[in-house]
């Protein structure tokens, strides 16, 4: 029981991704204007912080104001969980786009990188949550960050998206462990296991406001999603359009992602997919592979009720307990990727993002 509550109070210190790097403010208009403009409009990530749920969608057809052509709607190709800020350091909510991408990010001297080749390795696949504080993983050689607090390799994982515009320097990324680990990390946060379920009775285990995954899932969402990507962020009840998922019956549930995780590109901008085929291409030596690996894509929509489960748990559906106060006002339709025209964002949750949606709140095309 000490272990689990010494685990539960050093991670408390550590979880987190707050840091002086704030994303530059480009407009929209500046995000649409770059070469990757018609890729990055075909899908678009919906993170609803009230669940905890990363989904993405492959977009309707629009018109010029961005709305759905009648007869076509949003798709879900991809549902993941995700951790989101504890509830002094609440995730905001908002309209963004993906800025860009990095490879094994690090905070210095807090956070070491995932790999780094001159850093020693990491724990080994399997090991706890605990080991990745551990002195001999660090740079350094010591335990503690030069202002006391704690460090923790790998903090960001394998991949992390810096969001524009941002003042808060709130980003997507991945978190400790290996792929093997699968969402091991994802649960402990939430509260899975019995050093879970200490842990989070004396500390909150989520995040300084980034949303965190495993690291099989952000490695996928990295692999098709560049720059200028949108992501818009609610926090919202859930619901179906269709209770049936008839658009969905001739789709599939799930599907394989092989991947190779590689030591290229540490700390880079925009770096290489870690798909299996494409790292094949590449011809990627042996002694450059870290881990091989496949990821089930889970691309059936599944709602998240609203239940009496503790907040950090995942599985509220109302991770700040907003909605015990307010609300939930309208809902979002997790099928169709739209919201009620009754929804707004309860006040709880701040806004940040592009200004132009601080009173529509979403594009059109989630209308």
């Amino acid at each position: 029981m000490k272990n689990i509550i010494l685990i539960a109070l050093t991670a408390a210190s550590a979880v987190g991704c707050t840091s002086k790097e704030v994303a530059s403010n480009r407009s929209e208009r500046q995000v649409a204007e770059e070469p990757s403009n018609e890729a990055a409009r075909k899908y678009f990530i919906v993170q609803n912080v009230a669940t905890e749920k990363t989904r993405v969608y492959l977009k309707c057809e629009e018109d010029s104001n961005r709305n759905c052509l009648p007869g076509t709607k949003n798709t879900m190709v991809f549902e993941t969980e995700m951790v989101v800020g504890g509830k002094d350091m609440r995730t905001n909510v908002g309209v963004q786009n993906i800025e860009y991408w990095t490879k094994f990010k690090d905070t210095p001297g807090v956070y070491p990188s995932w790999y780094d080749p001159s850093y020693p390795p990491v724990p080994n696949p399997g090991k706890g949550f605990k080991r990745w504080f551990d002195a001999d993983v660090m740079p350094d050689g010591k335990k503690s960050a030069s202002n006391g607090g704690k460090k923790m390799r790998g903090a960001f994982g394998w991949y992390t998206t810096k969001m524009t515009p941002s003042d808060s320097g709130q980003w997507m990324h991945g978190t400790v462990g290996w792929g093997s680990d699968e969402d091991k990390f994802i649960n402990f946060a939430h509260g899975g296991g019995l050093a879970g379920t200490v842990a989070n009775i004396f500390a909150d285990m989520r995040s300084h406001g980034c949303t965190r995954h495993e690291n099989r899932a952000i490695a996928y969402l990295q692999s098709f999603l560049p720059a200028g990507t949108a992501l818009i962020k609610i926090y919202a009840k859930e619901e179906l359009k269709d209770a049936s998922l008839a658009r969905y019956e001739s789709l599939p549930a799930t599907k394989t992602w092989n991947y190779i995780l590689t030591k290229e590109d540490v700390r880079e901008m925009n770096p290489k997919s870690s798909t299996a085929e494409e790292v094949q291409t590449r011809g990627v030596s042996e002694d450059m592979i870290l881990e091989r690996g496949s990821y089930t894509v889970n691309m059936r929509p599944q709602v998240q009720n609203i239940t009496g489960k503790g907040a950090k748990s995942g599985r509220s559906g109302d991770s700040y307990k907003l909605f015990r106060n307010e609300g939930p006002y309208g809902a979002f339709y997790i099928d169709e990727g739209t919201i009620t025209p009754d929804y707004r964002h309860p006040a709880g949750v701040k806004y940040e993002g592009i200004s132009d949606f601080s009173a529509t709140l979403v594009p059109n095309y989630m209308k």
